[in-house]
């Protein structure tokens, strides 16, 4: 057959007697919320193989769906959780477990097994109310899962297992003083603690009162458990509000919160959280109709007169910034941005580079307007190849051919650098001929 072997389970059982089950040993000595954490880890493995364990609180039911097997024999495990299962409610748990080819249920079972009286017993097959109750809830969530991101605020998330009723990380349940886990790049844990600053608990130092549980990054370097947001090794601010995420700032009642991955150190600031905003998906500008930030530092603007100009750079009444940073000898009031990194005041010409620290002077502008042609600028003078000024190039015949090559009346050019291989020049040479023909 080609269908793997496939094992479905609805049972109706308390969220308290739930809770109770993730916490039972089993016979390999794991508990059963780490026998299912580790489904997940395989599941995750191998995509094509189906695997979801949801508990519905309002219906107090449990659906199980695992695609994954070639006989019975590889059965015997999830059997086990649910023999489990059955031995800890007693009466109050009730459901079928059934054991097929197929993702839906169906004819032809290999096994079938009440949930029931304490047991797990087995049927000769599941009964028509069963079904009828199975394959409305069990087909949806599997048809469900190639959507599930989207979809996992209105019915299922697939990680749902590693937080049952909120317990949190069932990962961290494997962590050990002898064997800490990491959380991203900079926590670790022993499964009793968050520790932060070193990969060893003996020079890591401890975030007080966190609970490795439900620790888990928030925006940026803000980090947040049930109660508390953290940065570094410190709580800074309660959880007694609802919190929102914005761009890399966290909103908590009517402060904001910012600590971004670019080492910039944490700031906050006072905001009107009903209209706080990002301005530019690309920068950490903010505002909220009345004031200007970057990062939560303040920025001495108005928002009638700040502007962006592309990521990372803003101007307002007052300044140019690059990040935040006012950027000096610039005229804000006249600055056009002419593209690809060149801009222009009433005195200036200058360049950007969105990987350097700051605007690099080209020179003082000639009459006209310059002309940009991706990373080239010429004014009536001078020619440049993004902040590089080519010498001895005509500005009145240069042209741009293929990049990364130019020509003008005399010299075939490389980026900012003359090309000496006579076989490139010639081609170059050819297309800037045809080019210039064209033009004319």
């Amino acid at each position: 057959m080609s269908e793997p072997l496939s094992i479905a389970a609805q049972i109706h059982v308390p969220a308290a007697l739930f809770e109770q089950w993730l916490k039972q040993p089993l016979p390999d000595e794991r508990q059963v919320l780490d026998a299912l954490a580790d489904l997940l880890d395989t599941a995750d493995c191998n995509p094509e193989e189906l695997f979801l364990c949801q508990y519905l609180p309002e219906q107090q039911v449990l659906l199980f769906f695992l695609s994954d097997g070639r006989n019975l024999q590889d059965a015997v495990p999830q059997l086990d959780l649910f023999r489990c299962l059955a031995s800890l409610s007693g009466e109050e748990a009730k459901g079928y477990v059934a054991v097929g080819r197929y993702p839906y249920g169906g004819m032809g079972e290999e096994g079938v097994w009440r949930v029931g009286k304490g047991r797990l017993g087995k049927v000769r097959g599941l009964s028509s109310d069963a079904m009828a109750e199975l394959d409305p809830l069990l087909a949806k969530l599997i048809a469900w899962m190639p959507e599930q991101q989207r979809h996992q605020k209105a019915l299922y998330f697939r990680k749902l297992v590693l937080r049952f009723n909120k317990r949190g990380n069932a990962f961290v349940r494997r962590a050990t003083p002898g064997r800490p886990l990491w959380f991203g790049d900079e926590y670790i844990t022993d499964g009793k603690h968050v520790y932060y600053g070193s990969s060893r608990l003996a020079s890591a130092r401890r975030v007080e009162e966190a609970d490795p549980f439900h620790f888990r990054r928030v925006a940026g370097l803000i980090w947040r458990d049930g109660n508390r947001l953290y940065f570094k090794d410190r709580p800074i601010a309660g959880l007694q509000e609802r919190f929102r995420v914005v761009g890399n700032a966290v909103v908590v009642g009517n402060h904001a919160y910012v600590a971004d991955r670019d080492g910039r150190d944490f700031a906050c600031d006072e905001v009107d959280p009903a209209r706080f905003k990002r301005l530019c998906r690309d920068s950490d500008y903010y505002g909220d109709g009345a004031r200007i930030w970057y990062g939560m530092e303040r920025l001495p603007e108005s928002p009638d007169t700040f502007e962006i100009l592309e990521a990372g750079i803003a101007r307002g009444r007052n300044a140019v910034y690059r990040h935040g940073v006012v950027c000096a000898g610039i005229d804000a009031a006249s600055l056009v941005r002419l593209g690809n990194g060149f801009f222009q005041d009433r005195e200036q010409l200058w360049f950007h580079d969105s990987t350097g620290s700051m605007f690099i002077a080209l020179g003082r502008c000639a009459p006209g307007a310059p002309k940009v042609q991706g990373p080239w600028c010429r004014d009536e003078t001078r020619v440049w190849f993004h902040e590089h000024q080519l010498a001895d190039a005509d500005p009145c015949s240069f042209q741009p051919v293929s990049y990364p090559y130019a020509a003008d009346a005399r010299h075939v050019w490389c980026q900012q650098h003359r090309e000496v291989d006579p076989e490139v020049i010639a081609a170059v040479r050819a297309a800037w001929t045809r080019l210039a023909s064209a033009g004319d």
